[in-house]
């Protein structure tokens, strides 16, 4: 360290600046590592899953699904793609995803939720789709139900009636994190719950912030005798699952 002289201290800020880096991407990290692992919620079931309980307690209330994916039945709609369609169709997928999502029932099994599209989060490959539909001013008409195709307006404006702004790139989310070719096509629709936002999807529980400790040979004796600088971090943290109706899965297929 002192035989370098001045790069030392820029390796000492070198590290300091990657490990504050690192500190601020830990939240993401552990969200993605959540959303991947697929791990079982509190009604007994796996996050993403096609029949979850709209009432644990209630059969009765029936049953809704954050994974939407296979064939359609019913109101479920089953996969919406917008990797292999027009920009029109896939705004056309993404409406029948919110309208899915907008009937799901409080516990009761008889109010509605008033569910709405907040973001959506897409993988590297489907971020320039993503991006088309959000700003979808160019786009000629809607392909699918009903919807009149009036010319660049139509598309236009139901985009802007969602609210959303620009979609999120979760790299973490691809194929070559997940060993899955499918996910590279696959998107999330994060909803908001109107009547109530005091849980999301996930829940980030913080314990400790993360702090820096630094050691050298002016403050412990035996750093002293071997020369040696001992710098660490750590924190604590908890990741939670929360509502599965929060963020919904939309595989290609």
């Amino acid at each position: 360290f002192e035989d370098i002289d001045g790069q030392g201290i820029d390796y000492a800020t070198h590290w300091s600046r990657q490990i504050g880096a690192y500190a601020a991407y830990w939240p993401q990290k552990q969200l993605a590592q959540a959303i991947r692992s697929n791990a079982t919620t509190y009604d007994g079931l796996a996050f993403f899953h096609a029949a979850h309980p709209v009432n644990p307690f209630k059969s009765s209330a029936g049953t809704y699904g954050n994974i939407l994916t296979g064939a359609a039945s019913g109101s479920y709609p089953g996969a919406l793609p917008i990797h292999n369609n027009t920009v029109a169709e896939a705004v056309d997928n993404i409406a029948k995803g919110i309208a899915y999502v907008s009937q799901l029932k409080m516990p009761n099994g008889e109010d509605p939720r008033f569910m709405k599209l907040s973001k959506i989060i897409v993988p590297p490959k489907l971020l320039a789709r993503a991006q088309q539909i959000t700003n979808a001013k160019f786009v000629a008409q809607l392909a699918a139900t009903g919807v009149a195709a009036g010319g660049s307006g139509d598309v236009e404006a139901v985009v802007s009636n969602w609210g959303l702004g620009q979609p999120i790139e979760a790299v973490e989310l691809s194929s070559a994190f997940t060993g899955n070719a499918a996910d590279d096509n696959t998107y999330y629709l994060v909803m908001e719950e109107i009547t109530s936002s005091e849980m999301g999807a996930f829940m980030w529980v913080p314990r400790e912030d993360f702090s820096v400790q630094y050691y050298g040979p002016q403050t412990d004796a035996q750093l002293a005798r071997i020369r040696e600088l001992h710098w660490y971090t750590e924190g604590r943290f908890g990741l939670m699952f929360g509502h599965p109706y929060m963020l919904i899965k939309c595989t290609p297929t």
